[in-house]
């Protein structure tokens, strides 16, 4: 069974941008932010939230920049992700929640781990790939990835 969203929007973050995102479960449940995998988006949520519908958790599918209804950004770092999910946390009245990253997502939930960790109640990651490749690096993970935390 397909369960669709509750609710989908958008909020403007401070330099502009749009980021979309749908909503699912129960409004007034503990808070978790899933961080599709690639190439995913936000509906990722409608085809997964039906597993966890019924556990009282509210679900939040945000767009990455650059994908679904969310505006891109350029030069981005995996760690601005983390600024964008505090915007939109901030949007949503969430003072603490939890981040789940999956696949391609999970680089973008230890970004968070990372930047954020005291909003965070737990950090999750499921089948996580290496981060994205950048400038001056080579991709596939291994000691020539980039790194998470700036050194």
């Amino acid at each position: 069974m397909a369960v669709t969203a509750q609710r989908e929007g958008s909020v403007q973050l401070r330099d502009g941008r749009m980021l979309a995102y749908i909503e699912l479960g129960d409004p007034a449940g503990r808070p978790l932010l899933h961080f599709h995998g690639v190439p995913s988006s936000r509906i990722e949520g409608n085809l997964m939230g039906a597993a966890l519908a019924d556990v009282g958790a509210r679900l939040i599918y945000p767009d990455r920049p650059g994908i679904g209804f969310s505006d891109h950004q350029a030069d981005r770092t995996l760690l601005d992700w983390a600024g964008d999910v505090e915007q939109l946390a901030d949007a949503l009245g969430l003072e603490r929640f939890s981040v789940l990253g999956y696949s391609g997502g999970g680089p973008y939930a230890l970004a968070c781990a990372s930047a954020i960790p005291q909003r965070l109640s737990a950090v999750g990651v499921v089948a996580g790939v290496a981060p994205p490749p950048v400038a001056g690096h080579r991709g596939g993970g291994g000691p020539t990835a980039p790194p998470l935390v700036p050194r």
